[in-house]
């Protein structure tokens, strides 16, 4: 694995060498809660984000490894996110 586009701390893509699988590391809280954080920054791992992620690699992926550690969060995000895997084009494996 070689190219690594890091959108922030919580999400990384690590994108496969010369045909390889790429890796999506979800490591965070889920979501953005506009009523409890009192610091919202574009460092969060929200639903948008991931399903935007997902949505490039699969346009030249037939396979993707998602790699989640997350201690929970959002409801709402969380179902968009599993939306997301389950409709993609490309064979998604979770870890």
């Amino acid at each position: 694995m070689d190219k690594t586009k890091n959108q922030n701390q919580y999400l990384k893509v690590i994108r496969g060498e010369q045909g390889g699988v790429p890796e999506l590391f979800l490591y965070g809280y889920i979501g953005q809660d506009f009523w409890w954080d009192e610091q919202l920054d574009d460092e969060s791992l929200t639903d948008l984000k991931v399903t935007r992620a997902i949505r490039e690699l699969e346009k030249d992926n037939d396979r993707i490894n998602i790699r989640i550690n997350s201690p929970g969060g959002s409801v709402y995000h969380g179902d968009a996110i599993i939306s997301a895997i389950r409709n993609s084009s490309a064979e998604i494996h979770t870890y």
